[in-house]
């Protein structure tokens, strides 16, 4: 019905595909993730807005990738929009140059590849899908009442106006000029 719950769905659906990788097909997988999440405009228009508002500090970005998973201070964030905006531009413009397996294992943390996956998807990928699954549901919420308002008013005045153009016999602009 909405635009926004089928990017939900899509973000979802490309989320668990991350984390279903394995050794071998995480470098596919997290590519995959992030030139989707690139090639949705509603998704770079909320991160770019968001941006916008917050700004990003270079030294604290510095900081994040020297420390990768090693420092949890490093990854501390007054609020959700903060930590979408610097690890969202993390990954697009440092991690992504490297191979994904070395993203995972550097900023992961677990004596296995599957734990480091999953580590690496709740304290990197996840604040950024929460923040804009939190955006699109105030996006619908919008949209929802205003095609509720619509649906209404057009239900209301419906049979009158009905009434009025079938009486017309000419100049049918005239009818929804007068309302």
């Amino acid at each position: 019905m909405y635009t926004g719950h089928s990017l939900r769905s899509n973000l979802q659906e490309w989320r668990n595909r991350l984390y279903r990788s394995d050794i071998f097909s995480i470098e596919n997988n997290y590519r995959f993730f992030w030139e989707k999440v690139a090639a949705i405009t509603a998704i770079q228009g909320i991160l770019q807005q968001a941006r916008g508002e917050i700004g990003i500090d270079p030294d604290r970005i510095e900081k994040i990738k020297e420390m990768g998973f090693q420092n949890s201070q490093a990854l501390t964030f007054e609020s959700m929009k903060q930590a979408a905006v610097y690890l969202y531009h993390l990954h697009t413009e440092h991690l992504i140059k490297q191979p994904g397996r070395t993203v995972v294992v550097n900023y992961g943390s677990g004596r296995d590849f599957s734990s480091q996956l999953r580590s690496f998807g709740e304290n990197f990928v996840e604040p950024i899908l929460n923040y804009l699954h939190d955006q699109l549901d105030e996006d619908n919420s919008v949209l929802y009442l205003l095609e509720k308002y619509k649906r209404r008013t057009e239900w209301f005045l419906g049979a009158g106006l009905l009434a009025r153009y079938r009486n017309a016999t000419a100049n049918y602009e005239q009818i929804l000029k007068m309302i």
